[in-house]
């Protein structure tokens, strides 16, 4: 039998050093059970997927600890609908959050700042500003910033459709680090909606450093004189009509 003149060509390293780049291939044969909320609803996670993600459960499984042990994580800070939206991200990397958000325009709001469309459809949880706060501190708790980013996309992109209420710039001031990724985007969204007055009085509601944050945005929104508002700089006597 004739052998092939074809020659076996050898695939090239992705890697510079000649190594092979590893991709991270987590084992679904070991699991974890996570309980969230005071209620404690339980959850069945694949324990390295979760680790590779989240600093926070990296450490919790590291060998030594109890929850090592016992194969279970408690979280009684974070609410079972916002570890629900989690594991929906950290299992389909795909999952567009903002499909789900909501301007509460066709809904209803929860106690829980939770939202569900009233139009007769199925009762599907949209995520409303409030919502999508905590899945960003939630995120910044799990030590996991690629959920964190996610969630910061999808204010981002429905951001005109959001109103800022005084206990949602209230919960990010008291749960978020100053200048946090959350911070400077609430100083972005207010600076276009705050007056003198309003600047005023904020000034001595809010902490110092964010004020200083959205005045410093202020200035960079100055515009330059422009011919349609020139009338400004004109000099007026009192009884004459202003440019037009």
């Amino acid at each position: 039998m004739a052998t092939s003149g074809a020659r076996t060509v050898k695939r090239k390293s992705d890697n510079a050093n000649g190594g092979s780049v590893k991709k991270f291939r987590p084992s679904f044969s070991d699991t974890i059970t996570v309980l969230a909320g005071d209620e404690e609803v339980d959850f069945t996670v694949h324990r390295d997927l979760i680790c590779n993600r989240s600093g926070f459960f990296k450490g919790a499984c590291a060998r030594g600890w109890k929850a090592a042990k016992e194969k279970t994580v408690r979280l009684p800070n974070l609410s079972a609908e916002n570890f629900g939206i989690y594991l929906e991200a950290l299992y389909d990397g795909s999952v567009d959050l903002s499909l789900r958000a909501t301007d509460l325009a066709t809904s209803e709001l929860s106690e829980d700042g939770h939202a569900q469309l009233t139009d007769g459809g199925p009762k599907l949880q949209l995520l409303t500003l409030e919502v999508l706060c905590r899945c960003w501190t939630d995120g910044d708790f799990l030590q996991d910033h690629s959920y964190q980013n996610a969630v910061m996309d999808t204010i981002i992109r429905r951001d005109n459709r959001y109103c800022i209420k005084p206990r949602i710039v209230g919960f990010i001031l008291e749960n978020t680090q100053p200048l946090s990724g959350l911070q400077k985007w609430l100083a972005d969204a207010m600076v276009p909606l705050l007056g003198v007055e309003s600047f005023r009085r904020l000034k001595d509601i809010l902490p110092a450093e964010f004020v200083m944050e959205m005045f410093m945005r202020t200035l960079d929104c100055r515009r330059t004189p422009k011919w349609a508002g020139r009338c400004k700089y004109h000099e007026h006597a009192d009884d004459d009509m202003q440019c037009v």
